[in-house]
């Protein structure tokens, strides 16, 4: 009898962590979509990939899909000489090949 209530409770416990873990997902990936977020996202790619090009990109917007789709809106990449290389309108992940 005993050692059906310990597994009773342990079950119970390991039920709640699941949908503990389920939940702070959920929120993760809801937080992830809120456009405040998308355009601080947006900032910090830039910054990043500026730093590690050691060239100056522009990007208008990003935007995720739950599915994994990723679309990224007008995005300038200058060369160090100030000289515009690179400016498409959209570039989207491929619907068969999701980033």
């Amino acid at each position: 009898m005993r050692t059906r209530t310990i597994f009773l409770r342990a079950s119970k416990l390991l039920s709640k962590i699941i949908l503990g873990f389920l939940l702070v997902i959920v929120v993760a990936v809801a937080f992830i979509h809120l456009p405040p977020v998308q355009r601080k996202i947006t900032v910090a790619l830039a910054n990043y990939l500026s730093s590690k090009t050691e060239t100056r990109i522009d990007i208008q917007s990003i935007e995720f899909s739950l599915l994994g789709k990723v679309s990224v809106e007008d995005i300038t990449v200058w060369d160090p000489d100030h000289t515009k290389i690179f400016q498409p309108q959209k570039l989207r992940s491929h619907p068969r090949y999701p980033i």
